[in-house]
């Protein structure tokens, strides 16, 4: 899927290594910067049939040292609606 939302500068949150809750690189050193994710809600059972939702969802988060950190977004990538913005005080583990 291509969106004009993701800047080339963002990594696929697919393209890294999760291990006791920190995200690495796959050189092994702790992830900063911006991971995106595409969701497609039919994998969950509980709102697949919700005809109100997006069938595609566009979630982005901020990685500082491996941990979420700043602002994390889920994006409707078709109409570029954002469905919710999560700014995180502190880092936390993923």
């Amino acid at each position: 899927m291509q969106s004009n939302l993701i800047e080339d500068s963002f990594t696929n949150f697919d393209s890294l290594v999760i291990t006791n809750c920190i995200v690495y690189n796959k050189d092994k050193s702790m992830f900063t910067g911006t991971a995106f994710f595409i969701d497609y809600l039919s994998r969950y059972y509980f709102i697949k049939q919700d005809l109100d939702k997006p069938k595609v969802v566009l979630q982005m988060m901020v990685f500082k040292d491996g941990l979420k950190s700043g602002m994390s977004k889920i994006i409707d990538p078709i109409n570029g609606a954002f469905i919710k913005d999560i700014t995180l005080k502190e880092t936390s583990s993923f």
